[in-house]
């Protein structure tokens, strides 16, 4: 999972080589979930990712409903 895997890395470039594409195509990935969920699951910096608020919640019943 896209999500998770960021999460975890916490670099869109790092998880991105770890998933075999660009980072570019893993930010619109990341874009689209985000559109479609029309909330921003991650505070973006130069140095890694963090989980918003909706990112938090967004995991939670992500981890609710896979388990």
């Amino acid at each position: 999972n896209i999500f998770t895997l960021l999460l975890s890395i916490k670099t869109f470039s790092q998880a991105a080589a770890e998933m075999n594409i660009t980072q570019s195509a893993l930010s619109k990935q990341i874009a689209k979930l985000e559109q479609e969920l029309g909330v921003f699951l991650f505070n973006r910096s130069h140095r890694q990712i963090t989980l918003t608020n909706a990112g938090k919640q967004f995991l939670k019943r992500y981890r609710d409903f896979t388990s």
